[in-house]
């Protein structure tokens, strides 16, 4: 037996309809010695900014940041507005919620990105730089191109 197991946890969805229930969750997570956690936001499930609707929620990203847990963007609106299918050897995904970025060229992609990290930003919400996880699985090219743009125009190294 291993003396310092780990386990890398992820709580999706995290936006202001969906806050009060992954407060519980991520308590409970700590509760049973979780100490470290991916929180994956969505910065405008229905095209309003995060930051106006739910400041608890804003206070409550910081607090966590502050702790040691990991802020990561969630796509923008989490929801596929178009159609097409992920790359071979993707799980299916489950109805409009998943595969935000499916069916969308590198131009709207980008702009999509940009958007939300404007509006994580203007909350106040610092990103770990570990975004798009979906994308990275599902579209490895479209992400390492993306990436590559995105990081050239935060400045990052």
């Amino acid at each position: 037996m291993r003396p310092n197991p780990k386990i890398a946890v992820a709580l999706h969805d995290v936006e202001p309809a969906t806050f009060e229930r992954c407060a519980l969750i991520r308590d409970w997570l700590s509760d049973h010695g979780v100490d470290r956690v991916t929180l994956l936001v969505i910065p405008a499930r229905d095209l309003h900014p995060l930051g106006g609707r739910c400041p608890e929620m804003v206070d409550w990203l910081q607090e966590r940041r502050l702790a040691g847990d990991s802020i990561a963007q969630h796509g923008f609106q989490h929801v596929q507005l178009r159609g097409g299918q992920p790359s071979q050897g993707v799980l299916p995904t489950r109805g409009r919620r998943a595969a935000e970025f499916v069916g969308l060229d590198q131009e709207e992609t980008r702009r999509a990105v940009e958007a939300g990290w404007r509006i994580l930003k203007l909350a106040g919400i610092e990103l770990d730089r570990k975004i798009l996880a979906d994308l990275a699985v599902k579209d490895p090219a479209g992400f390492a191109s993306l990436t590559t743009q995105a990081k050239g125009a935060i400045g990052a190294a």
